[in-house]
């Protein structure tokens, strides 16, 4: 009996411990499992009330998922000043696969140009004004850290497989999506357990004195205009509502009091969704 109670208590004491490192192994946190049937329209019809993550940082409502092919960032930003911000100087997602704060590989949707330089807004801050950005009809795309891709901008009907879009809903609110072709980030099976993903809402460039724009710290390079040939073209944060934030630009050689000019971004780690 002895021997008998000697062993029960041995097997349920490998049991506690199997128990306890299968807990810590699986302690990270993973990526929402994406819907069936993605489409990166600039519309949320499938992604529903998912995007429950809030970044106070950035005031960005978000989620992060995959499948099996792709990554996908998607966020819903209601307040005018932040939307009129996004689509100025865009977002830009980085993805490190060894997860380290490194920004190993960058997208940035939409694409900023000289036209998107900031003057003083006047117009009605929810009305039809704030949906008429040069943005929002953007085909560009800028990467960078892409190895196998030709140039730093190419088109959202590339052939690699990176899709961006943005829209306006019917509440004037914008919605932001992207997708990034899985097999782009160098994932190595069994070593990539989690990626750092950084989120990054671009400053603004704005005028100076005597010509030319003071950058608003917009991740990416450029070599140049590319199509990437052709073809099809969205965690972290606390828990949260739909949120928004953001400001405009003071001037010529002013300071920015507002904020616009300024990149505001945060990190998370998150584990590929496989399950």
């Amino acid at each position: 009996m002895k021997i008998n109670f000697t062993c029960s208590l041995l097997l349920s004491g490998l049991i506690i411990s199997a128990i306890s490192c299968f807990a810590q192994k699986d302690s990270k946190q993973y990526m929402q499992k994406a819907p069936a049937d993605v489409n990166i329209d600039g519309k949320l019809t499938e992604w529903g009330d998912s995007l429950a993550l809030y970044d106070i940082k950035t005031k960005l409502n978000y989620t992060i998922a995959n499948n099996d092919t792709d990554l996908y960032v998607i966020a819903y930003v209601t307040d005018p000043k932040l939307r009129r911000k996004i689509m100025a100087a865009g977002i830009t997602v980085s993805v490190n696969p060894e997860g380290k704060k490194h920004k190993t590989y960058s997208l940035t949707y939409p694409v900023p140009d000289g036209s998107a330089i900031f003057k003083p807004h006047t117009g009605d801050e929810d009305g039809e004004d704030i949906r008429k950005p040069t943005l929002l009809q953007s085909t560009s795309i800028r990467v960078t850290g892409f190895k196998n891709v030709e140039s730093d901008v190419i088109t959202t009907a590339n052939t690699y497989g990176f899709k961006a879009a943005v829209k306006f809903d019917d509440k004037h609110n914008l919605v932001y999506e992207t997708a990034i072709p899985i097999k782009m980030l160098n994932i190595k099976p069994g070593k990539n357990e989690e990626l750092e993903i950084n989120i990054q809402v671009n400053g603004v460039e704005r005028p100076v004195k005597g010509g030319g724009v003071e950058s608003g710290g917009m991740s990416g390079g450029g070599r140049g205009m590319g199509g990437g040939g052709m073809g099809a073209g969205g965690m972290g944060g606390g828990r949260g509502g739909r949120h928004g934030g953001g400001n405009m630009a003071g001037g010529l050689g002013r300071p920015d009091a507002s904020g616009m000019s300024e990149a505001s971004d945060f990190w998370v780690k998150l584990a590929l969704n496989t399950h």
